[in-house]
């Protein structure tokens, strides 16, 4: 599989030598002693014995800051010249809505395309990623009749559906059933802002991320996800859970 760097978000916690100043860029982030940009964040961790990569537990209410680094793509596809790319880990925590599984009305969406492309993407980044028509019909959802698909949109980065992460011309299993090429592992700016995770030794902070695919379950407007071993969900997630995790997808100019 080919990887590349593109953009750059808050991921891993300070280490302890890094100093950092009260100088801050336009974008809200901190200047440290090593030259690089820092996020602070007051932690909400799903759970309380949560820890971060360097096996320190999260506290609830303590301050953290967190390295602004080059964020991981895989490259799912590469045509004329352009790539399909998704994020190579769990890099943020934000619930998909308030009540609705409709993708075109998200909240995620919005946040996508608005907070996170602005953030994450200089402003000559921006003009490489493209403007995508993104597949939200009843097949891309993985079942033969969903009365919860709604109209295609229009984005630049977007959430991946369940038909496309059981492409195998993708790198991916067909089924359900466990793929560790589905699995994402939570940043520790993840886990400190919200995000449920794994903590069994075995895929020990892999991430539940969302998919844009609602569930069909009758009376229940619930959204599909990827559990974290990997496995693709039916009907599971209620749109406003806190704990998922954001995996983003886009199409850039290669």
């Amino acid at each position: 599989m080919d990887y590349i760097k593109f953009g750059e978000y808050p991921q891993t916690i300070k280490a302890q030598e890094v100093v950092v100043t009260d100088t801050c860029d336009e974008r809200g982030y901190f200047v440290a002693s090593d030259g690089c940009f820092y996020a602070k964040v007051k932690a909400t961790p799903h759970e309380a014995d949560f820890k971060f990569s360097t096996g320190e537990t999260i506290i609830a209410g303590e301050t953290y800051y967190f390295k602004v680094e080059p964020i991981c793509w895989r490259v799912l596809e590469n045509k004329r010249g352009n790539a399909f790319i998704l994020c190579e880990n769990a890099i943020a925590s934000h619930r998909f809505a308030q009540k609705s599984n409709n993708y075109a009305q998200s909240e995620i969406r919005q946040w996508l395309n608005d907070d996170f492309l602005n953030k994450a993407f200089s402003p000559k980044e921006q003009k490489r990623i493209l403007v995508t028509n993104v597949d939200n019909s009843v097949a891309s959802t993985g079942y033969k009749e969903n009365e919860y698909a709604c109209e295609d949109t229009q984005d630049k980065v977007f959430l991946m559906s369940h038909a496309d992460i059981t492409k195998m011309k993708y790198g991916f299993c067909a089924s359900y059933s466990e793929d560790k090429n589905r699995m994402r592992v939570t940043s520790d700016y993840c886990r400190a802002t919200g995000a449920h995770m794994v903590t069994e030794w075995k895929g020990y902070g892999n991430g539940y991320w969302w998919l844009r695919s609602p569930g069909d379950a009758k009376s229940f407007a619930r959204v599909r996800a990827v559990f974290g071993n990997g496995v693709s969900s039916y009907s599971y997630y209620y749109p406003d859970g806190d704990y998922g995790s954001v995996v983003p997808a886009m199409w850039i100019k290669f």
